[in-house]
């Protein structure tokens, strides 16, 4: 019986950084979940209901480091599902308006986010996607 080969390349996923986050983006789907009131340890956070305090290397808020795996997985849920919104809502006839209740929270929770933070110039996309969104039907599911 052989034994296994170790490869002598090093592991790429090994000591890999997380990729940074966008901050305006980061912080207000923190503050739209109300993490800094709940899960905040700066007391300038909670009771300003506001994130105060963002770590400048991945971009991500200070309540961040508080939530359990289940809750950050949630958290995460919400920033990738506003990325996307803000960046291609309208694009090619996406609505983001999705038939199952679940992930229909999700993109009225991405969509409300995202609004204030689109660009001047891609404003006019947006609100007519929105407008076309909301004559979709309700999720079913």
């Amino acid at each position: 019986m052989s034994s296994p080969q170790i490869s002598s390349q090093p592991n790429p996923q090994a000591g890999a950084k997380p990729p940074k986050m966008d901050g305006a983006i980061a912080v207000r789907v923190a503050e739209y979940l109300r993490l800094p009131g709940f899960f905040c340890r700066r007391r300038q956070c909670r009771r300003r209901g506001r994130c105060g305090w963002v770590f400048p290397l991945t971009g991500e808020p200070c309540c961040l480091r508080n939530l359990l795996p289940k809750e950050r997985q949630i958290f995460c849920d919400v920033y990738e599902k506003t990325l996307r919104v803000r960046s291609f809502l309208g694009c090619i006839g996406l609505t983001y308006a999705s038939p199952y209740a679940s992930m229909r929270e999700i993109e009225d929770a991405a969509m409300a986010i995202a609004q204030p933070l689109v660009p001047a110039r891609d404003r006019r996309r947006f609100n007519d996607a929105r407008r076309a969104r909301d004559r979709e039907p309700p999720p079913t599911c």
